[in-house]
Parts: structure tokens; C-alpha cells; sequence
């Protein structure tokens, strides 16, 4: 019997290896996820490199991982000159991440994910550095410096992780101090005044203490100029730095400590005016793009600061334990110009969002040569934050205070068996208990009705996550896997502007959402590891779905917030991404991703009871893709070394109500980095010069729309940036 289908499973391996050959033959392959061998030191014909992540708190081959997963090794990443997430948008497939200052990042993956600025609502998708989440989204702009790999994680993931994710996660690994003296320098000087640094260095003080520091800075003067007071703003003024230790004792036992800071102090505007140009926007036409007239301040300060001990311990037989714990605290304290105009219909300030988050985890792992392997953990997170608004139209005013403390507690546990040399099951599943309390006030000046104190306000939220999954290893550079998973946010609080007379504390809460996803994938290295190619076809039902609303109530008063539950939605889609190695050092790469996300049944969605069933969900552009081109030549002494990429984001709507108002049309965006390296002296001390352009084509595209005051409002994308750079490698 075992024979029988030994046989059968040969021919079924070799007929899906033709199939995916055959399609490959046919496909522009997809994303940077590998990194060539030896490209500096050859034209001959290279292969790809085995990837091996960790998004399974294991060292395993990314062809092994049944989910859908992008990796950006340290080497991708310097060539496409990252420097933060923002960059990566539209090189995954899937990822949807816009920065609209540091309170209103708005990241999602696959359409699940949002806008996570209220402290009552949390996030759908996880951003963790090495093992610990970020915090809040105004935590998630941080500078890319010093790191070794990036991974993101699609679907549902709360079974690998001690924080809870329902949309996917940004697993960020920094490097670890080396056990050799390295240093390293990165010094770029670009249009609009920019300056950005790197320097990072670490080497050994014993045989078994090693020690790293890193200090990076944006400063940069504005590429909006605002009329009336004379001055720049979407700048940037931030200073960065984080401290490593890392401590061997024994061959058993391994600390690692690490200590981040972050100040950034800019001056940002949040929206400008934009057509068509009615209401109040009819007398305060914007000269273009890059003129404002707003007479109030406009500020985005924030300080970040987080301390991470990391203790790995090797158990007998081959087991090992690990702790994380982490402290980290983020305040953020913006002032807007809410109408960008000579009046005063909007002004805010101070706007602060403060938050304190202390999580810990216990993870143990199994073997990993054994037939049954298993990652199991719990988990305990604390999180303290507070939000104060002073909002003022010209004629009254709105304060708001609020806080909200929450206590997560959760057990995870998911396990690998391999039935056969080529089957292997999956199974996970977490509990997860969050509980919520706080309070809220709101004291508008000039209306009792819209004046609220809500002292006590409580909740608590228990879910289950699970996963399951099939996989065939078809050969040894190809698998296909079937996975069902689910994942599970926890309800919430809006503790943002009410503008409805009438509530109860009950109307803030909003309750939990799951997402249901199904997913079949394959994964392969073909012709001699020349090609590695990615398929994934998924479908989610999103149940419950908490959707944020901006509200615009016309003149003469403050648009306001809401946060529902909207009945269902569903996303199908497919993403395909793969990496090509071709002769004389050049290398291809790209992405592709089709989601169709629409709301199925989003019944009175407003208070005048509009349907939103059929509507496409906010926020998810039904086509993204990319496309990306390196070279390496060796030149004299040294190496030049070019990359291109472009990428295209589809039609987007910017809300539930798909306004055709609020809609980015397609649009594509290309970046470049040109430049020479050599070493001084042997081994690796190196030092490279480069030029590198984004926006090549000062492609003007909208980040958001919507409508305020009873005019059209938005903020655009950063323009053309271009520049030179400076790196030094010892």
C-alpha cells in the first residue's frame, strides 16, 4: 500500500513540477526575498541562495514554511536603499502601509489590518523587532538600521507569536554584535535639504561578552511651503539610537539585552486642499501642491524609548527555552491645522497619545530533527495608555481625555508531524484573554447635549485562534501546502471625537472581529536554483469587522469619528513573487498581488442608514505589483553595482463608502540606485559611492482623501527625492 502511493505520489510531484515549470516559463518572476552567492566576484551563472527564516521561532527553509512569506535579507535591502517600511510598500504582495505622520500609519496585509490611532482600537497587524511588537502603529515608522532580515508573515499568526495578530506580521531581526571589531558608516545628502546617517559598531570586550551601538538621523527641511508664516514643513528632525549587549557564559546559556531611543521632532501638515475646490476650499485655491495657507501650528513630536532582554537556554536533549521580555514607552503630542486655510474652522493642539507597554514570554521549543516538533508558549502583556485632544473651531471647543488599560493573557501552541518524508501536518491554536478598562470626556464648549464623562468603562474579550495545514514536500527544492487558520482582535473603546447627542458608555464599544483564511500555496527553486517562484491562493471571511469612519458634518462644526462592527466582508485573491538569476551578475525580481476585498453585508452603515453590502473594502487596491532589476560588475579593483525597481498600486478607495470623491486611481512609482564600491584593503573593508532617486517621475498620488468643513481634503505622497551616498564597511 505504502508503495502504491509512494508511486502515485511520484507521478502527482512530477506533473505539479511540470505545471509550475511551464508556468514559470511563461511568468515575469516576483519579489526580493533571495539574495544571489558570490555576485561581486563572478559573471558566471550564479544560483539562489537557500533562505532560512525564523517566523516559526525556528531556523527552517522558507520552501518548508506553509504560509505565505516574503523575506528582504540585509543585502536586498542596502541595494534597494530601504531605510524604512514605507519603503517596502508594494514590494510585498499584499502589504498595504502609508504613513500619514506618526499618529495615523495606516498598515495592512491582504486588507486586514487599519488605522490603529484611536488607544481604544488595537492593531491588526504586528510589527515586532526581534520577537517584540512594536507597540502602536505611531511606533511603526521607525528607521530600518542595522538589520539582518525582514520578514512578513501573511494571514493569521497568533499560534507563533506571544503577541496576538489577526492580518500577518512584520518579523524585523536586527544584527546581533559580532564577535570580531565591525564598523560601518552610511551618509546620504538628497533634495529638500535631506541628511540621513548611519554609523553602527560592535566587536567583543571578552571570549564571552559582545557588545554593539548604532545612531542614525533624518533631518530634512520640507517640500511644502506654507505662505503665511513663511516656513517649511513635511520635514523630518530625528535621532535614533539603540545599544546591544550580548552575553555567553556557557555553551548552554545566552543573554541578550538591547536598549532603543528615538526622538523625532518634525512639522507636518496632516491634509491640504485639493479639488475640486467648493465650500470653504472656493476662496483658498493652493497656488500647487507644495504651498499651504495655514495660519495655525502644525507639529508631530514623538519620543520612543524600549529596553528587550532576551534569555535562550539550551535544555538536554535538544529542547531549548526562551524568555523575552520588554518595556517599551512611546508619546507622541501633534498640532494641526485642520483646514490648511487663512480661517479658523479647525485647530488642535495639544494632541497627544501616550502609551506604556510591558509584555512578557516563555516560549519552549522542541528538537528540531524529531518527527514531532512543536513551538509552545504563554504570554502576559500590560499596556497603560492615555490620549488627550483640544480641538478648536473659532467659535467653541472640544476636549477630549481618555485612557485605557489592558491586560493580555494568552497560551499558544503549534506543532509539525511528519507522517512521511514528503507529508507533513500542521496544527496550532491560542487562547487569548484581553480585558479593557478606562475612561472618557468629552467637554464641547458650547453644546451640553455633546458633553459626555464616561468614568468606567470595561470589557473583556476571550478568543480562540487556530491554524491547520497539509504539506507536501513535491522534491527537495519544491513544496505545495493547504492551510485553514483563523484569528481573532479583540473589541474595543472609541475614545475619539463623538458628534452624536445621545450616547451611553455602551455606545463606545465596539466588539471583537475574526478572520477565517484559506490558503493553498507552492513554493519552488527550478533550473538548478536559478528561479525561485511563489504561488498563493487564499480567500478570508472577515466577520465583524471594526471599521473606523470619519464624519463630516458640514460647516460649523467638527467632523468626528466612529468605530462599527460592519457584518462581513471577504477577500480572495492571488499573489505570486519569485526571483530570477541570470548570467553576468544581473538578477530580476518582482511581485504581483490581485485582491478582491468587498464588504458583504454592511447594512445601515451610517445614521441615516446607507448600505455599504457590495461596497469595496477601504483602503485595498485590487492590483499591486512590482518589478525589480540588480547588477553586479566587477569594475578595476572594485564592483559597480545598479538597481531599478517600479512598482504599481491600483485603484483605491479611501473609505467604506467608496466616494468617488475619495479614490486614488493606478498609478506606478520607480526607484533607482547606481554606484561603485571597493574594498581598501583586504577582507571586508570597503567603501562605496552611489547615487539614488524615488518618485523618479514626481509621480503626484494621494496617500488619503475625504471630505471636512464641506470642502475636499488630502495629503499627498512624498514627491522626487534624489541624492548621493556615502558607505564605509570595516
Amino acid at each position: 500500500m505504502v508503495a502504491d502511493w509512494n508511486s502515485r505520489f511520484g507521478r502527482m510531484r512530477e506533473a505539479l513540477l511540470i505545471a509550475v515549470g511551464s508556468t514559470a516559463l511563461m511568468t515575469v518572476p516576483a519579489t526580493a526575498q533571495t539574495a544571489g552567492k558570490g555576485q561581486a566576484d563572478s559573471q558566471d551563472v550564479i544560483e539562489l541562495e537557500e533562505i532560512v527564516v525564523t517566523a516559526r521561532k525556528r531556523n527552517e527553509s522558507v520552501l518548508d514554511v506553509p504560509i505565505a512569506i516574503s523575506v528582504f535579507s540585509a543585502d536586498k535591502l542596502e541595494k534597494a536603499n530601504v531605510k524604512g517600511l514605507q519603503d517596502l510598500q508594494n514590494t510585498v504582495p499584499g502589504l498595504y502601509y502609508q504613513e500619514r505622520g506618526n499618529l495615523q500609519t495606516y498598515v495592512s496585509i491582504r486588507g486586514v489590518g487599519g488605522d490603529a490611532r484611536n488607544i481604544g482600537l488595537e492593531s491588526g497587524v504586528t510589527i515586532a523587532v526581534d520577537g517584540v511588537s512594536s507597540g502602536r502603529s505611531n511606533a511603526y515608522n521607525m528607521d530600518l538600521a542595522q538589520i539582518a532580515q525582514v520578514e512578513v508573515l501573511r494571514g493569521p499568526q497568533g499560534t507563533l507569536f506571544g503577541t496576538n495578530t489577526i492580518g500577518g506580521v512584520i518579523n524585523i531581526t536586527t544584527k546581533r554584535p559580532s564577535d570580531d571589531v565591525a564598523v560601518s558608516a552610511d551618509v546620504s545628502y538628497a533634495n529638500f535639504e535631506t541628511v540621513r546617517t548611519t554609523v553602527a559598531a560592535s566587536g567583543p570586550l571578552s571570549d564571552t561578552l559582545f557588545v554593539g551601538g548604532t545612531v542614525s538621523s533624518w533631518n530634512s527641511r520640507g517640500y511644502i511651503y506654507n505662505s503665511m508664516t513663511g516656513s517649511w514643513v513635511q520635514g523630518q528632525n530625528r535621532i535614533g539610537g539603540r545599544l546591544q549587549a550580548q552575553w555567553v557564559p556557557t555553551d548552554r546559556l545566552e543573554i541578550y539585552v538591547t536598549a532603543d531611543k528615538t526622538r523625532d521632532r518634525r512639522a507636518e501638515v496632516l491634509t491640504q486642499i485639493v479639488a475640486p475646490y467648493v465650500g470653504y476650499a472656493a476662496t483658498n485655491v493652493p497656488r500647487d501642491r507644495y504651498t499651504i495657507t495655514a495660519t495655525s501650528p502644525n507639529k508631530d513630536d514623538r519620543d520612543m524609548t524600549g529596553v528587550n532582554a532576551t534569555v535562550d537556554y539550551a535544555l538536554d536533549e535538544g529542547f531549548a527555552i526562551k524568555s523575552i521580555s520588554s518595556y517599551r514607552v512611546v508619546k507622541t503630542d501633534v498640532a494641526s491645522d485642520g483646514d490648511v486655510s487663512p480661517q479658523l474652522l479647525s485647530a488642535s493642539g495639544p494632541y497627544t497619545d501616550d502609551a506604556k507597554f510591558f509584555t512578557q514570554e516563555l516560549r519552549l521549543v522542541s528538537p528540531a530533527d524529531w518527527k514531532l516538533r512543536f513551538v509552545g508558549g504563554v504570554y502576559a502583556a500590560n499596556t497603560d495608555g492615555s490620549s488627550f485632544r483640544f480641538l478648536n473651531s473659532g467659535t467653541f471647543t472640544t476636549t477630549l481625555d481618555a485612557g485605557i488599560k489592558t491586560e493580555t493573557y494568552a497560551a499558544y501552541l503549534n506543532g509539525d508531524f511528519d507522517v512521511t518524508s514528503f507529508l507533513t501536518l500542521n496544527a496550532g491554536v491560542r487562547q487569548n484573554s484581553e480585558k479593557k478598562d478606562g475612561h472618557f470626556r468629552q467637554v464641547r464648549s458650547n453644546s451640553a447635549a455633546l458633553t459626555y464623562n464616561f468614568p468606567d468603562l470595561d470589557r473583556k474579550d476571550d478568543g480562540t485562534s487556530w491554524t491547520g495545514s497539509v504539506k507536501l514536500k513535491l522534491s527537495p527544492q519544491a513544496s505545495a501546502y493547504a492551510t485553514v487558520s483563523r484569528g481573532f482582535k479583540s473589541g474595543g473603546f472609541n475614545t475619539d471625537t463623538l458628534g452624536s447627542a445621545g450616547l451611553s458608555a455602551s455606545s463606545l464599544s465596539f466588539a471583537p472581529e475574526s478572520v477565517t483564511n484559506y490558503e493553498a500555496g507552492l513554493k519552488t527553486m527550478l533550473f538548478d536554483r536559478k528561479l525561485g517562484l511563489n504561488v498563493a491562493l487564499f480567500q478570508l471571511d472577515y466577520s465583524n469587522r471594526q471599521v473606523l469612519q470619519f464624519n463630516d458634518a458640514g460647516p460649523g462644526t467638527l467632523p468626528f469619528i466612529t468605530i462599527r462592527n460592519a457584518a462581513s466582508s471577504r477577500t480572495r485573491g492571488i499573489e505570486i513573487d519569485g526571483s530570477l538569476v541570470l548570467p553576468a551578475g544581473w538578477s530580476v525580481a518582482g511581485s504581483f498581488s490581485y485582491l478582491d476585498a468587498k464588504y458583504r453585508d454592511f447594512e445601515n452603515a451610517t445614521a441615516a442608514g446607507a448600505s455599504y453590502t457590495g461596497n469595496y473594502t477601504e483602503q485595498t487596491p485590487r492590483y499591486t505589483g512590482s518589478v525589480a532589476i540588480d547588477n553586479v560588475t566587477p569594475v578595476g579593483d572594485g564592483r559597480a553595482l545598479l538597481h531599478a525597481d517600479a512598482s504599481y498600486n491600483g485603484v483605491t478607495y479611501f473609505d467604506a463608502a467608496n466616494n468617488p470623491l475619495n479614490v486614488q486611481e493606478g498609478y506606478w512609482l520607480f526607484n533607482g540606485r547606481v554606484g561603485y564600491e571597493r574594498e581598501l584593503s583586504s577582507g571586508q573593508n570597503t567603501i562605496g559611492i552611489f547615487a539614488f532617486g524615488r518618485n523618479i517621475t514626481n509621480k503626484d498620488y494621494f496617500l488619503l482623501k475625504r471630505q471636512a468643513f464641506a470642502g475636499n481634503q488630502g495629503q499627498y505622497g512624498a514627491p522626487r527625492t534624489y541624492g548621493l551616498q556615502l558607505t564605509y564597511k570595516y
